[in-house]
């Protein structure tokens, strides 16, 4: 054997990740639509902090999912890892009662098992850890992993808004399929402002799906250049769905209310603070001290 037989040329340096292309088959087929629809149907989620919770609020849920957003932003995760996180969090804190001092450790795990679904270069525990400013050990991640893994009963392939997207868009029209990025890009975007705010755990992912992409189109200018209303739009996709347009109505207003309370808070802080500069949401703070300190704060 030579020595060149055991030279290394790896460079360490790990591609990006390739996606799939989309199957024109899947997206015709009407079939795959139904299943989604099925799915959707049985993924509702009750309000907890009213049954079952007594330490948390809806705040510190909102402190602990901006955090997961952030890691999620830093650690440059698919879209989806961090919906999901939120599915399996809300779904857990559904079947049994967590003190404030957990919640963070809670998201950590849900970001974990999301990430081993979503990621082909997963999430790192000791990463996770020193993100929260090891507020808990390895371990606990472990244990509160298999807890998380056991309490939904193994069933982790969660619907989520994302899934629907594209078969929304499609069946709206074609042509869009030209600026689908685009539209991608932003319903996304909207999609995880939503799963941050517990009030849009009232509405199924579809129709969180259908809100987003309503809003992105009204965003990109698309309704007015093709002479749509909103309403005639909800009316398209409750034909698609079957879904109630008044469901999909209130849902849509809630995310336009969002994005325009989003951007009035954004002027109003400009106009304090003038030489600011605009946030960052890929800043990554060690440790929000919210968060840690979320058992500390008063709500």
């Amino acid at each position: 054997m030579s020595s060149m037989d055991l030279l290394c040329c790896e460079n360490g340096v790990i591609p990006d990740e390739v996606k799939a292309y989309i199957d024109p088959i899947l997206i015709n087929d009407d079939r795959v639509l139904e299943n989604l629809l099925r799915d959707d149907a049985q993924s509702s989620i009750k309000n907890y902090f009213v049954t079952i919770q007594r330490e948390i609020t809806p705040k510190m849920r909102e402190l602990v999912a901006e955090w997961m957003w952030e890691v999620c932003e830093e650690q440059q995760c698919q879209e989806e890892v961090f919906a999901l996180a939120m599915n399996y969090m809300d779904r857990f804190l559904c079947t049994i009662a967590v003190k404030k001092t957990q919640l963070q450790l809670l998201g950590t795990a849900c970001l974990l098992v999301s990430s081993k679904l979503k990621e082909t270069i997963i999430l790192q525990s000791n990463v996770l850890v020193a993100a929260t400013d090891s507020s808990f050990s390895l371990h606990d991640l472990q244990l509160w992993e298999s807890l998380v893994l056991s309490k939904l009963k193994w069933d982790m392939a969660a619907v989520l808004p994302h899934d629907f997207i594209y078969y929304l868009v499609r069946r709206i029209d074609k042509d869009l399929l030209y600026d689908y990025s685009k539209v991608q890009k932003h319903a996304h975007f909207l999609i995880a402002m939503c799963v941050r705010d517990f009030k849009f755990s009232v509405f199924s992912p579809c129709v969180i799906a259908i809100g987003c992409i309503t809003a992105a189109l009204d965003g990109l200018d698309w309704l007015r250049r093709r002479a749509w209303t909103m309403t005639a739009l909800n009316d398209r996709f409750s034909q698609i769905t079957g879904i109630n347009k008044n469901i999909i109505q209130n849902c849509t207003d809630a995310v336009q209310s969002m994005v325009a309370a989003s951007i009035s808070n954004y002027v109003a802080m400009k106009c304090q603070n003038p030489e600011e500069k605009s946030p960052d949401l890929t800043t990554f703070p060690a440790t929000p001290p919210d968060v840690a300190d979320v058992s500390h704060l008063n709500f």
